[in-house]
């Protein structure tokens, strides 16, 4: 795999985990399990089928997830669409899984493999935020 086909997988990868993290998080909130209107329920443990232990803590306009005390997955919510890249984030997630992608040697190499697909058009920049742009006309939108 060449490096910038493993920076791409990253980014999908960890919007995969995203979307995976949202849906538990409202599900829970669905089935009553947690109560995001409660400030002490801003933060807690979420349930699924899996033995995997995955911890969670709003803040802002966003959500940081744990799995197993490892992977970390941190979201914001740009309105209702949640399908941004915050660069910051993910250094996050690549920093708790970079075995996963032997490709990027470092966060200094991520930054330029995340430029060099900025400059080639396959992500776009919109404040902040970055999208994918063969999605960005399809938002992924987040309601509870």
């Amino acid at each position: 795999m060449t490096e910038k086909n493993s920076a791409q997988k990253l980014i999908h990868d960890y919007q995969k985990l995203v979307d995976e993290m949202l849906n538990l998080l409202k599900q829970n909130v669905k089935d009553r399990k947690i109560n995001l209107t409660n400030d002490e329920e801003r933060k807690g443990i979420l349930t699924d089928d899996s033995n995997r232990h995955i911890t969670y803590k709003m803040h802002g306009a966003g959500c940081l997830f744990k799995i197993n005390n490892r992977v970390v997955i941190d979201v914001e919510y740009a309105g209702p669409r949640y399908d941004g890249i915050d660069y910051w984030f993910l250094t996050h997630y690549f920093n708790s899984c970079s075995d996963e992608y032997p490709e990027i040697k470092n966060e200094n190499h991520l930054k330029e493999l995340f430029d060099t697909l900025t400059s080639e058009g396959y992500l776009i920049k919109q404040e902040h935020l970055y999208y994918i742009k063969s999605m960005f006309h399809n938002p992924k939108e987040f309601e509870w």
